[in-house]
This record gives structure tokens, C-alpha cells and sequence, in this order.
């Protein structure tokens, strides 16, 4: 066994503010093939978006869970940690992820 750092990845958007609140945490939940998000306000506009949620039935099983985290200068959305030989993402995922970004944007601004 070799000691050290595994060779696994994380992608991950970022949204540049210094309005970042916990208002803006949340994640996906999923189950029986229904996805929706838990956590406050944020929470509440994604769940509302039907087309996101559609979106997102077709992307959770390669994303799986998806965050959004505020941080100290921003707002952080990504998914699950992959392995080197598996970083990819596709191009419904890409879209899930700027569309809630738009979402996270509302929000700051």
C-alpha cells in the first residue's frame, strides 16, 4: 500500500461575493427518482424551479448529491469526488450547474 494523497477531484463552481450568507446552503436530496433541495431560502426558489429539478433526474447519478456552500468570499456549488480517471462532466450537468448559479446569483445580488 502506498502512503498518501488518493488521486481523487472535486469540480466545483465558484460565485465571487461578499454577500455570501448561510441563507444560501443547500443540497439535493434524492429518492425514488424524485430530486429536490433541502435547506432555507435557496432551498425553497430551486425546489420551485420544475425545469431544474428535471434537469437534475437526469444528471444525479453522475453528480450525485450537489452543494452549494457559502464561503468566505463566495459561494461554492460541486458535486461528488471523482477518481483521476474519471474526471469529466457532462454537457446536462453543465447546465444544471449554471442554471442554479443563476439562482445563487439572484440571491447576492
Amino acid at each position: 500500500m502506498l502512503a498518501g494523497a488518493l488521486p481523487v477531484y472535486q469540480i466545483q463552481f465558484f460565485i465571487k461575493s461578499d454577500k455570501a450568507t448561510d441563507a444560501l446552503l443547500a443540497r439535493t436530496m434524492h429518492r425514488k427518482g424524485s430530486v429536490y433541495w433541502e435547506g432555507e431560502h435557496l432551498a425553497e426558489e430551486l425546489n420551485n424551479d420544475k425545469e431544474l429539478l428535471d434537469m437534475l433526474k437526469k444528471v444525479i447519478r453522475e453528480e450525485g448529491d450537489i452543494f452549494i456552500d457559502p464561503v468566505d468570499n463566495g459561494v461554492r456549488i460541486y458535486g461528488r469526488w471523482r477518481p483521476e480517471y474519471a474526471i469529466r462532466i457532462s454537457r446536462d450537468a453543465i447546465e444544471a450547474y449554471n442554471r442554479i448559479a443563476k439562482h445563487v446569483k439572484n440571491h447576492l445580488h
